[in-house]
């Protein structure tokens, strides 16, 4: 019997092997020089579009800042289309106690009228 094939070759005391460094790497990668024309172009990019919204930024602004006014404009225009409401609704109270009162005293006056008429009536009556 061959006694070899009983044993193992792998370490069999896992302790020493975790303590075993591994060789260190001595590959070092090499860092490729960028293409001076894409560099160039690059730049030339970032630039126009640094430059396009700068201009978008400067032109939105401009744009708030018109609608800001314009707002401010319909803010006064409301501000004094309740104060004429609020005007005209006093005037309109006003002119309607006005008209109630008279027509109270219109009433009062037929009543007077007619007192007057059924009086005048008697007087006629009397001195016929």
């Amino acid at each position: 019997m061959d006694t070899s094939l009983d044993k193992s070759l792998s370490e069999t005391d896992l302790n020493q092997f975790g303590t075993k460094e591994t060789p260190p790497s001595f590959v070092s990668s090499r860092y490729k020089r960028r293409g001076e024309s894409y560099t160039s172009e690059l730049n030339g990019l970032k630039d126009e579009m640094r430059s396009m919204m700068l201009s978008l930024f400067k032109a939105q602004k401009q744009e708030m800042e018109k609608i800001a006014l314009t707002l401010e404009e319909i803010k006064e225009t409301n501000i004094s289309i309740e104060n004429s409401i609020k005007y005209l609704t006093s005037q309109n109270e006003e002119f309607k106690n006005k008209i109630e009162h008279l027509e109270g005293q219109i009433k009062e006056d037929r009543q007077y009228l007619c007192i007057l008429e059924d009086k005048l009536e008697d007087l006629q009556m009397c001195t016929q």
